[in-house]
């Protein structure tokens, strides 16, 4: 009589509860990463578009700031940035993922970023 080979009940359970407990770890890890990652993309957008600003004025050219901004690049994280005040000038840019936006505050000369969540 042959053998049977293959894995008992237990053996199956044991491996599913082992990918649930990684799982479980990894998720929280995953969503923090993603988070810091549209962070980062939204501060490098704003501080693009500030950039931007910047040239604009020491060329001289005679743009206006709307203009600038509504042609600012933006990456697949940022849903828009949208000029709040021209003087002084106020950004802010929203994400297209989660509930973020960053804001730059000529002012004050800093930009803050924060969430909903």
């Amino acid at each position: 009589m042959m053998k049977q080979k293959g894995f008992t009940l237990m053996e199956l359970l044991i491996v599913i509860v082992i990918i649930a407990i990684l799982a479980g770890l990894a998720i929280p890890m995953y969503n923090k990463y993603k988070t810091q990652a549209i962070k980062t993309a939204l501060l490098s957008d704003i501080r693009n578009c500030i950039s931007e600003i910047a040239v604009s004025r020491q060329t001289g050219q005679n743009t206006s700031l709307n203009d600038i901004v509504n042609n600012c690049p933006k990456s697949k994280f940022t849903k828009e940035i949208v000029l709040q005040s021209e003087n002084p000038i106020k950004l802010q840019a929203v994400s297209n993922e989660l509930d973020f936006k960053c804001e730059y505050d000529e002012n004050n000369g800093k930009i803050a970023c924060d969430s909903i969540f």
